[in-house]
């Protein structure tokens, strides 16, 4: 195991060391840092001259003025320095009344703080494990050394999430001094045990209020009940065993055998504990447990042997030999309890449903049996797996191999499954992948658990290179505009992509080199009013005739019906304002729409049409209602209110369909004529034009659109109407005659979407 560049976490040559490991002088005052620790003392960060970091901790100096005590520490240390275990943190070195370490910087969390990574504050199996089993090497190890921690718990216990083998790589921190200084301290009245280390975390031998020493099945028992508290949020409960329901029944008994109070009927090695906990299959026999076995065998055939034998030749009918049972009554014969055919029938059924992965045909079919027979143990096992089964999961999976996803401040590999609690969110998740020495990403949003979703959904993800996403779902801004509305902002990172319909021959390579913010939904009719007061929306323009408007929410649906002029003077006064010093507002350019519309995608949408997009197949309408005479004069299709649809992997809302969006570039007919074939283009924006009425750029589509003008790559036109200019607003009447159907406005279903510039 290599740790930021060690060769294991102590002892051996590794690259940043020379001399064994131990820490070169003349050079380790070079840089020092104060470092939290849970040992007494003072404990520092120090770099020496070749730069290999360090952990000098300085002993108290209570301990240091004592004799006996410096005598003990010292003989500690002379132990400490003799380990050497890639998951223990063992002594380099004590000299001058100081203890050296490696150390392993930021990587490194404690235990607690590891486990509050996690959703429900449980790790799931596939990252305990690897801990767990790491820990136990190390004690057993450490034992056979005949070191054995005294004051073994969770606080002993440290986590680096991405481990050499890409899962989490557990590390017992240094004991054999830690455990000497705290005997000393306690000897001459200057320290006690940690209040962190207590009686829960110690074996049951150990709490009889003696001085009683840890042994090797002492620190078994604490090291299953932190995996217990690891899997399950909660101590075990020693009066009676709950089993933990994401393991199967092997892996629960090896759980409740380490938890035994009697420690002879504990695993003879951590390691065998851990290997039946992960597995569910006992450890193999060692050589001296197969010996013994094959010679209690011998014995027992030739006692069997020499029975029959006595037997044949007494003149006692052996039918008369009654067994002797308590008291000298006869043993009763326990009965086996048999299915019926029926019974036995919804067993096979319930065999068969799980080989098919059909886990609520398996579900019914098991509790068929146990209503016949409730301590019929496989039925019971299949009825638990088919319960856990049937909990919502997502399974995911990527398109190139290596791939891992960061989930819960742990490095789980690709494919993998991820629990789900019902009604709660999920994600975000990066998925992350090292190509050939390149770096090849993918990203998955946060969403939203149906409570009633069950079973295992599918989601296949591809990577594209460098950083999709580059937390930008992670980034955001709250904006409070002048009438206290507020507005949700998304940093865009730098990046590259194809820009262009894939296939066409006129998709090209383009980098944006500088990252920006784009709001997160379309603006509102709301919002434009907190900032210019009256709307051109043709819906909300209802509201100028009559006394209320005629649909409720008018306020929280997508301005429409604006042109590029007025958008732009929004943006002018937005700006002038200062309601968010720092930020400069305007309309993102053709590229930085979709660079965001894609979020790393490469189809047409960023996600299946009817889950992204309101458009021709999924418009929905609203009465209209004159609010003066109470009279329905119609239905019309309208835009709907932002995050009714689900997201795109960058978090915006929206960028398919609804209301089309206004660029700031002027309309080219055939941009990627400009732009380079064999390089990426920088950029690209055409950000100068003609005179007044030339046209610019609307992306996105709108409710009415068909699918084909909703896709990432769809662009049109839109220019100022050549009947005459418009003032900003249009006539009550004019709008009214539109919305029942006698003409066609120009800007009908366009908005817009901010984008600013700043940190």
């Amino acid at each position: 195991m290599d740790f930021d560049g060690y060769e294991g976490s102590r002892g051996g040559a590794g690259p940043h060391r020379q001399g064994g490991g131990r820490p070169e002088d003349g050079g380790a005052e070079e840089a020092a840092l104060p470092a939290e620790s849970r040992l007494p003392g003072e404990t520092r960060r120090i770099f020496d001259k070749n730069g290999a970091l360090y952990l000098q901790w300085r002993l108290p100096n209570a301990a240091l003025a004592n004799p006996a005590c410096r005598d003990a520490v010292a003989r500690a240390a002379k132990i400490s320095t003799g380990l050497r275990h890639d998951h223990l943190r063992a002594s380099l070195e004590f000299r001058d009344g100081a203890l050296w370490l490696h150390d392993t910087n930021d990587a490194q969390q404690r235990l607690e703080v590891w486990l509050k990574g996690f959703s429900n504050g449980c790790a799931m199996p596939e990252s305990a494990f690897p801990v767990i089993r790491h820990i136990a090497e190390a004690l057993d190890y450490a034992a056979g050394k005949g070191a054995v921690p005294q004051d073994f718990g969770p606080d002993s216990v440290t986590i680096l999430p991405e481990g050499d083998d890409g899962y989490p790589a557990g590390l017992l921190e240094e004991f054999v001094v830690a455990d000497a200084v705290r005997s000393a301290l306690a000897g001459i009245g200057a320290g006690a045990r940690p209040a962190a280390i207590g009686a829960v975390w110690r074996a049951p031998e150990l709490r009889s209020g003696g001085k009683a020493a840890a042994t090797a099945a002492a620190n078994q028992w604490t090291l299953a009940a932190i995996l217990y508290r690891m899997l399950s949020g909660r101590l075990p409960d020693e009066s009676s065993f709950r089993p933990i329901r994401l393991l199967r029944s092997g892996q629960n008994k090896a759980l409740r055998r380490a938890l035994s109070p009697d420690p002879r009927r504990r695993f003879a090695r951590c390691a065998d504990f851990v290997h039946m906990a992960e597995t569910g299959a006992p450890p193999g026999p060692s050589r001296l447990g197969a010996s013994l076995t094959a010679a209690l065998l011998v014995l027992g055939i030739a006692a069997a042997a020499w029975y029959v034998r006595e037997v044949r030749s007494s003149a006692v009918d052996p039918g008369a030999l009654a067994p002797i049972g308590e008291d000298g009554a006869e043993l009763e014969e326990v009965p086996v309890k048999r299915l019926s055919p029926e019974a036995e029938r919804q067993l096979e059924k319930a065999l068969a449903a799980r080989k098919d992965g059909r886990w609520n045909d398996c579900l019914a079919a098991a509790r068929a049996v146990l209503g016949e027979d409730p301590g019929h143990a496989q039925a019971r096992e299949l009825a638990t797996e088919a319960e856990d089964e049937r909990r919502p999961w997502v399974e995911i999976e990527a398109d190139r191999p290596g791939a891992w996803v960061a989930h819960n401040g742990a490095k789980v590999r690709l494919p993998t499954r991820i629990r789900l609690e019902p009604g709660g969110r999920a994600g975000p998740w990066d998925i992350v992948a090292d190509i050939d020495g390149e770096k090849w990403s993918a990203f998955i949003p946060e969403f939203t658990v149906d409570r009633d979703c069950s079973g295992t959904r599918k989601r296949r993800v591809e990577l594209r290179r460098g950083e999709v996403g580059a937390g930008a779902e992670r980034k955001r801004r709250t904006v409070t505009l002048p009438d206290g509305k507020s507005l949700t902002m998304i940093w865009c990172p730098p990046g590259t992509f194809r820009m262009g319909r894939r296939g066409s021959g006129n998709e090209r390579a383009v980098r944006l080199t500088k990252g920006f913010w784009l709001a997160e939904t379309e603006l509102t009719v709301g919002q434009w009013k907190s900032v210019r007061g009256r709307s051109p929306s043709s819906l909300a323009k209802w509201s100028n005739s009559f006394k209320r408007p005629p649909i409720p929410d008018i306020g929280e649906r997508p301005l429409e019906n604006v042109s590029w002029e007025e958008a732009s003077a929004f943006m002018d006064e937005l700006n002038a304002s200062r309601c968010e010093p720092g930020l400069h507002f305007r309309l993102p350019t053709e590229a930085e729409w979709e660079y965001a519309c894609r979020a790393g995608t490469e189809g047409d949408f960023a996600g299946a049409p009817e889950d992204v997009a309101w458009f021709e197949k999924t418009a929905m309408t609203a009465r209209v209602i004159d609010n003066n005479t109470k009279v329905t004069i119609g239905e019309r299709i309208v835009p709907q209110p932002p995050k009714r649809k689900r997201a795109n992997a960058w978090g915006f809302y929206d960028m398919h369909g609804n209301v089309a969006e206004w660029c700031a570039d002027f309309w080219t007919e055939r941009p990627w004529e400009t732009m380079p074939r064999g390089s990426a283009a920088d950029d690209p924006a055409v950000l100068s034009g003609g005179g007044r009425g030339e046209g610019h750029v609307v992306r996105g589509g709108n409710v009415r659109s068909p699918a084909e003008d909703c896709a990432s790559h769809a662009r049109r036109e839109a220019a100022m109407p050549s009947d005459g200019q418009r003032d900003g607003f249009a006539g009550v009447l004019d709008t009214i005659s539109k919305m029942q159907g006698s003409g066609d406005w120009h800007y009908r279903d366009i908005g817009l979407r901010l984008a600013a510039d700043g940190e």
